[in-house]
């Protein structure tokens, strides 16, 4: 199967990339990632897309829709395959969306709903996953409805509430920063990019209509040379927050790192044509983020000796709507803790 002719890591960080894109995205719109947007745009041309973007992440409340779909295709050669067979054979598909709605009038208190359904198909092979997650405040629930068979047994889990306690995501204390030390690194990355210029717009196109809004829809860049420039500070600044344990190898490899790193960036604008999106704004507020790109892959190592043709397709959205518009959105009655869930499942086991 052509699948397992491809490094995994490829495939992997690849549907992971897209992933932590869209929730790390999620937890930017429900306010659990704070950032000050304002880094991002300096000039006078950009002022209107920074004002949007400032004031739809400060809306007390809104919808938000993400969605992302990885497609790999190609064409297998029949030496390797034993295929005759020259038409394109899908390898892989994943698509993920997720739902919600965020309410945090109550800066203290906020509220929000997210569903999300993921599928992936390979190799014959179809593997779905469906989850809500419901946070109040420092309260978290979440609802798992469908999850792939390679997690194990977990029925125990599913179609029930469960509270995840905070001290969850509380480990390892002494290699996590502390809400002070998080804070200051943010201002520090805000200090670093600030007037670096990561993003120009290219072109202003028509209006459009989305979610029932007329919306001003503007072509954007990310600007290679601002990488360049930008890259090296980032990795130094990060070396300051890692656990003393880490902190010395990681500054070990800095050198050869900056010294890679232009050829990296370089690289990777190759690939990828370079990083253009699509923005559309309404009423001063950022209304849809839209990313398309196909990738040509019949170069990569890993697929020269068995496919005559390797592309992906790459699509990733982020779309906020009903702005102001309040959800009622309720604690789940009968959520369980794991320890709970977890004592239940074992006392069942043994009367069996």
């Amino acid at each position: 199967m052509l699948l397992e002719k491809i490094s995994k890591k490829y495939l992997i960080g690849l549907i992971v990339g897209v992933s932590v894109v869209v929730i790390t995205g999620g937890l930017v719109v429900a306010g659990v990632i704070k950032i000050d947007w304002g880094f991002l745009f300096y000039t006078k041309a950009n002022a209107l897309i920074e004002s949007a973007i400032q004031n739809t992440m400060e809306s007390n409340a809104f919808k938000f829709q993400t969605q992302a779909t990885v497609n790999l295709s190609g064409i297998v050669n029949v030496a390797t395959a034993g295929d005759s067979s020259s038409a394109p054979q899908t390898i892989l598909n994943f698509a993920l969306v997720a739902t919600g709605f965020l309410d945090q009038a109550d800066k203290n208190n906020t509220k929000q709903d997210i569903v999300a359904q993921a599928v992936l198909e390979t190799g014959g092979t179809k593997m779905v996953g469906d989850a809500e997650l419901r946070v109040f405040g420092e309260k978290t629930y979440l609802l798992i409805n469908a999850l792939p068979t390679i997690f194990g047994d977990l029925s125990s889990l599913k179609g029930q509430w469960i509270y995840l306690d905070k001290s969850l995501f509380q480990q390892n204390d002494s290699n996590q920063l502390s809400g002070e030390q998080y804070q200051k690194l943010a201002q520090e990355l805000v200090t670093l990019l600030k007037g670096q210029g990561l993003f120009g717009i290219k072109k202003t196109l028509d209006d459009e209509d989305v979610k029932g809004q007329t919306a001003k829809h503007y072509l954007v860049y990310l600007n290679k040379q601002a990488v360049k420039r930008v890259a090296p500070n980032f990795f130094k600044l990060a070396a300051k927050y890692l656990p003393e344990t880490e902190r010395k190898d990681y500054e070990s490899n800095l050198t050869k790192l900056n010294q890679e790193l232009p050829r990296a960036i370089e690289d990777f604008w190759k690939i990828t044509g370079g990083i253009n999106f699509d923005l559309w704004i309404s009423n001063g507020k950022l209304v849809q983020v839209k990313w398309e790109k196909e990738l040509d892959l019949s170069n990569l190592e890993e697929l020269k000796n068995d496919v005559q043709q390797a592309k992906t397709n790459l699509n990733l959205s982020l779309v906020y709507f009903d702005f102001g518009q309040k959800v009622l959105v309720e604690k789940p009655v009968g959520a369980k803790t794991l320890e709970e869930l977890s004592a239940s499942s074992t006392a069942t086991n043994i009367k069996q």
